[in-house]
């Protein structure tokens, strides 16, 4: 298909612009058929839905089939993702077939408080490096991120890895990805906590919204294998653009 992504993640992109355009029945035609019309194999067919439904652009009927949840108006201006898996803002933005550019990217190296000791098993006051990112989805902001790194694990300089990692996005690459070339330490989990809040008047204008317009933060401490945290993280999102569905299960 001429893409360096995972063949799925091509599949769903190709999905989504067929919803886009009105050109997919609802629900879908079933695995053989769209594996048939995309020529590819159903296991891919199947990856690429389930990669949609976790989005929540689709969703499942046991015994019926697969069903569009968004209108083609809301797939054309939103942004939509599940929180079930660890994708990275810049491959949310990608799969959703939009193009990815910074607003901007910074770097500082900050005292940790309290709550970024905590999440980083430092002490408080130690040194941390914070990389902040603006994210615009076809030249829209839709989330600013505060990333603290994990002093530990930092062979080089703070500013030295920070400077590589605003290099690397800008090539397409993501934070993680970065901190798996430069430290071989891979994030395999983050525990995640939501709240509503309002816009501030430097988030306003980050983001290009009127102060006081509602957010999302999205705080995460991300961590690898064993446990042990990597990168602590406040999201900023904003919701007129950008849209979170989570699946749950009856508990009881």
């Amino acid at each position: 298909m001429g893409d360096n992504q995972p063949l799925y993640i091509q599949v769903q992109k190709r999905l989504i612009k067929l919803i886009k355009n009105d050109e997919l029945s609802n629900p879908l035609p079933n695995e053989n058929k769209l594996a048939e019309k995309m020529e590819v194999s159903r296991t891919t067919i199947r990856e690429a839905i389930r990669s949609l439904v976790n989005s929540g652009i689709l969703y499942k009927k046991h015994g019926v089939g697969t069903f569009i949840r968004v209108s083609k108006k809301n797939i054309n201006e939103n942004i939509f993702t599940g929180l079930e898996e660890l994708r990275g803002i810049q491959n949310i933005i990608r799969n959703m077939g939009r193009n990815l550019s910074y607003k901007s990217q910074d770097i500082d190296v900050v005292y940790a408080d309290n709550v970024i000791a905590n999440n980083l098993q430092i002490s408080k006051d130690d040194e941390v490096l914070k990389v902040t990112q603006t994210y615009l989805a076809d030249e829209v902001p839709v989330v600013m991120g505060k990333s603290y790194i994990q002093p530990s694990i930092l062979e080089e300089s703070f500013f030295s890895f920070g400077k590589a990692v605003i290099r690397e996005c800008e090539n397409g690459k993501s934070l993680f990805e970065v901190l798996e070339e430069r430290t071989e330490e891979k994030v395999q989990h983050a525990l995640a906590e939501i709240e509503a809040i309002s816009a501030d008047e430097n988030k306003a204008e980050e983001l290009g919204i009127e102060k006081y317009c509602p957010l999302i933060l999205l705080k995460e401490s991300h961590s690898n294998l064993d446990g042990f945290p990597l990168i602590y993280s406040k999201d900023y999102i904003n919701t007129e653009v950008f849209s979170i569905y989570l699946k749950r299960k009856r508990g009881f």
